[in-house]
């Protein structure tokens, strides 16, 4: 009964995630009129995009990687809802970011970023993780931390403008695969 109860947010998430997909997929085919090749082959060769994903994400860890080792303390104190999370196992920890950069990108660049423009957008992305940064308690790392998701989302906005969607989505999931990691690893 016990491990039921740890496992449903999980089941959560992942339910919410492909909740996101869909409806980020119906948004696109009612008011964009495009096809699911068309959204995802936009752009450059998919084996470069996941390569430019992969590169970006390094690129996002980097910060991330310095605030840990600089205040562990605080980050492991902003961290406390999402610490039971990341004790999952990994391949737990991988569906999740995949769904998480599949929903998300499909919804904030190829939905809304075509509708509205990639400043828009990234306001918006950085408002719907406003639950972490907004929430108690108020650490300087959880502060820290909406001025850093407009800046991924950006980044992201123009990936998926210059490259392709995949590129986003591959820059999304392996960057929250690697927060996951990090955190079950460090906290």
């Amino acid at each position: 009964m016990r491990q039921e109860q740890q496992d449903v947010p999980i089941r959560l998430l992942v339910l919410l995630q492909t909740g996101l997909t869909l409806i980020a997929l119906v948004l696109l085919f009612i008011f964009q009129q495009r096809g699911l090749a068309e959204i995802f082959l936009e752009g450059r060769i998919v084996s470069l995009q996941i390569i430019y994903g992969l590169l970006a994400s390094a690129v996002m860890v980097i910060p991330v990687t310095i605030y840990a080792r600089l205040r562990p303390e605080e980050l492991k104190k902003s961290l406390k809802l999402l610490l039971p999370v990341c004790r999952k196992p990994l391949m737990v920890l991988a569906l999740i970011s995949l769904l998480a950069g599949l929903g998300e990108e499909l919804l904030f660049r190829a939905f809304l970023q075509e509708l509205l423009g990639i400043w828009p957008a990234s306001i918006l992305f950085m408002l719907a993780h406003a639950g972490f940064w907004a929430s108690k308690p108020h650490t300087r790392s959880r502060l820290l931390f909406a001025p850093f998701s407009l800046l991924a989302a950006l980044l992201l906005g123009v990936m998926y403008s210059r490259i392709g969607l995949i590129s986003a989505i591959a820059a999304h999931s392996f960057y929250d695969y690697f927060a996951f990691w990090f955190i079950k690893e460090n906290f």
